[in-house]
């Protein structure tokens, strides 16, 4: 069985800002400012509608019958937001079970709506998908605590940013690596619960959990991407 965990990481889509909210001339941090601004005053909240948020940044851990893999997918020069969700779907498109947290209320709509954008087959859309915030809370997504914190309380070293809201600020600062870095961090904490919700559902045993849970930690350690094999370190045992 071929699972799939996701993420998304999205700013202000600049260029609809300067198109249509007469920002043209304004630079990417007033550009965002401005519709941040705006749609408080219209909701009382900063947050964007789904098709506002442009999408610089998806990373996806695949596990194919305990084979795992990381890809991180992630904006520059020669790689735009279309070329980003066509690699996605690609990856997603011979797999069993898609995995998220609060993939139901946040990345699916915005895959949704910025595949329209991009005239992009959202193949996302096709088969199973597990929102672990989703069940886990059952459907009472207000009242379970941030995915940081069940991770933490499991004792795994949770995310690395105090909040999404922060990804403006490491855009700004041209710090589109450490963006994706945030983002595969989050993958492999709902990974790791993921593992845990197939224990408390009687799909793998305890030894089970204990295995996957070190094969994960063995190919942390072994990958190129730093932070990767920081997360591996503080990895806790389950044991």
């Amino acid at each position: 069985m071929k699972q799939i965990v996701f993420d998304i990481e999205t700013i202000p889509d600049l260029d609809f800002g300067k198109k249509f909210l007469n920002l043209e001339g304004l630079n990417d941090e007033d550009i965002g400012k401005s519709m941040f601004f705006q749609q408080q005053q219209k909701t009382g909240i900063e947050f964007l509608p789904y098709d506002l948020h442009q999408i610089i940044a998806i990373s996806i851990l695949t596990n194919d019958s305990g084979n795992l893999d990381i890809k991180s997918l992630k904006l520059d020069k020669s790689y735009n937001e279309k070329s980003i969700l066509l690699d996605a779907f690609k990856i997603h498109k011979e797999s069993d079970i898609l995995i998220s947290w609060n993939g139901l209320m946040f990345d699916l709509p915005v895959l949704n709506c910025r595949s329209l954008k991009n005239l992009t087959k959202n193949t996302f859309l096709n088969g199973k998908h597990i929102d672990l915030k989703n069940l886990l809370s059952n459907n009472n997504i207000n009242n379970i605590s941030s995915l940081d914190r069940i991770s933490k309380g499991l004792k795994y070293p949770g995310k690395k940013l105090s909040s999404g809201a922060k990804v403006w600020d490491l855009y700004l600062n041209g710090n589109i690596q450490e963006i994706s870095d945030y983002c595969t961090i989050d993958v492999l904490n709902t990974y790791l619960l993921f593992v845990h919700y197939e224990f408390i559902t009687g799909v793998i045993s305890e030894g089970e959990l204990h295995e996957k849970n070190t094969i994960l930690k063995q190919f942390l350690e072994s990958h190129e991407n730093k932070a990767l094999n920081t997360f591996a370190l503080e990895m806790y045992s389950t044991d």
